[in-house]
């Protein structure tokens, strides 16, 4: 899933309008905040507010593509 529909999924969840999230998001218009979503072209600190605004947090992790072993960021 990308990261446009996890956080529209997120905010349905939390039953949240993107005009909400907007304003506390940089001070974005619903607008603005529409284009960033349909362009699906995040910085990580970007998913990382916009997840604490609607109370998630967000983990990261590396997979090694040969063992598949897991390594999470703290």
């Amino acid at each position: 899933m990308d990261v446009s529909k996890t956080l529209k999924m997120l905010m349905l969840d939390r039953n949240v309008k993107q005009v909400d999230i907007a304003g506390k998001f940089k001070g974005m218009s619903k607008h603005s905040f529409n284009n960033l979503l349909r362009r699906n072209d995040f910085k990580l600190s970007d998913v990382i507010e916009i997840a604490g605004l609607l109370d998630y947090d967000v983990k990261l992790q590396f997979v090694d593509n040969n063992s598949k072993k897991k390594i999470e960021v703290e």
